[in-house]
């Protein structure tokens, strides 16, 4: 018997490439995330958080380009959520109707107490200040 090569060898080792950035748009301070959100990057979501609750204005997380998410970030977002609407500010989370993050929040029932959005054009819409 000979052995043969799996042609799928490398694909359990697969991750995409996590991104996060935190800037400031329409007066809102916009945390966005690609990637695999877990035990791994949760600590950079955190430190985002931290950062941008250190300032003014609204907080929204974008998890639109997310791909997966774990218990560490689901417990990541609850914190802030709480830290940043206990100090009377807004938190809110966008990502599509259909993505892993949503189903995560409905799953965790966080989806009835985080404010959602389902893309980041209409989150800054409804969050961005008063001109």
């Amino acid at each position: 018997m000979t052995a043969v090569a799996s042609t799928d060898a490398g694909w359990a080792d697969y991750r995409p490439p996590f991104r996060i950035s935190r800037h400031h748009e329409a007066g809102i301070w916009l945390i966005a995330i690609a990637g695999e959100l877990d035990i791994a990057t949760s600590p950079q979501l955190q430190a985002h958080l931290h950062g941008a609750a250190e300032s003014e204005g609204a907080i929204l997380i974008d998890l639109c380009a997310v791909e997966f998410i774990d218990s560490t970030a689901v417990r990541s977002l609850w914190e802030g959520h709480h830290y940043i609407t206990g100090h009377g500010r807004h938190f809110a989370v966008a990502c599509g109707q259909d993505s892993a993050p949503r189903q995560i929040l409905i799953l965790t029932g966080l989806i009835s107490l985080i404010e959602h959005y389902d893309d980041r054009a209409s989150a800054i819409v409804a969050l961005a200040p008063a001109a």
